[in-house]
């Protein structure tokens, strides 16, 4: 499932021949249900603080405000919701994009198959390289660059470096929270500081995933397929 079977070239090519898909609407509805799974995030990480201090203090969540409670269940909840509406959205558009990439670029190889597109973001440790594997390789195809080029990697690499943090830092969060009040478990100061990092990152990852889609569907209005006679 590595291999990658590239889309049927235009019947007639040329030098400004269209593409196989405009992506812009896919992108917009992808980056959308992105940006709900973010702020639903970064709602339940703000109310996890109150409600960690309250369980510290009373050892129950009997005493929490069910304010908290419901803006710390509801927005997990829409944020699994969420999760799922991103990850099919992203992945139609990806493989539309990379459609496009291949006519733009057919000399780049993408290293990724079509269900290594899907099964990346879920497969244990696949996770950890895959997407990033398959959004770098639809970016340099989309900009029509060589492999010695470099230029937005570092686009790439933050933003995956910051979905990773975010992936591990979240369930660190989830089992602090759960131990607050017993024994053995962490303090309430500890939640709230490692809640304030994931906000940080979850805000700076939904930035440059944007930045990120913008410049692929950008690159790929602005590109003109080869000519190859």
């Amino acid at each position: 499932m590595t291999g990658y079977e590239p889309p049927a070239q235009h019947p007639y090519p040329y030098a400004g021949a269209p593409l196989k898909s405009d992506t812009s609407g896919w992108a917009v509805a992808a980056f959308c249900a992105a940006l709900l799974y973010a702020v639903c995030e970064v709602t339940a990480l703000l109310a996890s603080v109150p409600l960690a201090r309250e369980v510290q203090v009373s050892g129950t969540l009997d005493t929490v405000s069910p304010m908290v409670l419901l803006l710390n269940g509801g927005a997990s909840l829409l944020g699994l919701v969420a999760v799922v509406a991103a990850w099919v959205l992203t992945c139609v558009w990806l493989m539309k994009a990379r459609d496009n990439a291949f006519l733009l670029s057919p000399g780049i190889r993408q290293r990724r198959g079509t269900a290594w597109l899907w099964l990346g973001w879920v497969v244990p440790f696949a996770n950890f390289v895959v997407p990033f594997h398959v959004v770098s390789d639809v970016l340099r195809g989309s900009e029509q660059r060589s492999r010695g080029n470099t230029s937005g990697t570092a686009l790439v690499g933050w933003w995956w470096a910051c979905w990773l943090a975010i992936l591990i830092g979240g369930r660190i969060h989830s089992r602090m929270l759960d131990g607050v009040g017993t024994a053995e478990g962490s303090s309430a100061d500890a939640v709230r500081n490692v809640a304030a990092v994931l906000v940080l990152l979850t805000v700076a990852g939904i930035v440059l995933w944007g930045l990120l889609v913008r410049r692929v569907v950008d690159s790929q209005a602005r590109a003109e397929v080869p000519a190859t006679r």
